[in-house]
């Protein structure tokens, strides 16, 4: 998330090709200039370590003056469970 400009998809989508990561689902918006994207990524297919890719994309987020929140799908699961 970060102020809205041309090409942050393009920097984060980058990071995950380079790693062989495939975006499973991808949604954004754009809200008072504000960007904001969720992408739900599978590494399965990827040689990379996950702790690798999530620094890579926080660099990349930091690189462009945005953030990154990188997470496990089972800890996300398991944070937000009922």
């Amino acid at each position: 998330m970060g102020a809205d400009r041309p090409g942050i998809l393009a920097g984060v989508t980058r990071v995950l090709a380079d790693n062989e990561v495939n975006i499973v689902d991808i949604t954004q918006k754009v809200v008072d200039g504000l960007f904001l994207s969720l992408i739900v990524a599978d590494c399965s297919g990827s040689d990379a370590v996950v702790s690798s890719v999530r620094q890579q994309l926080e660099r990349t987020a930091d690189s462009q003056g945005l953030k990154a929140l990188v997470q496990q799908e089972r800890l996300f699961r398991f944070m937000h469970r009922v």
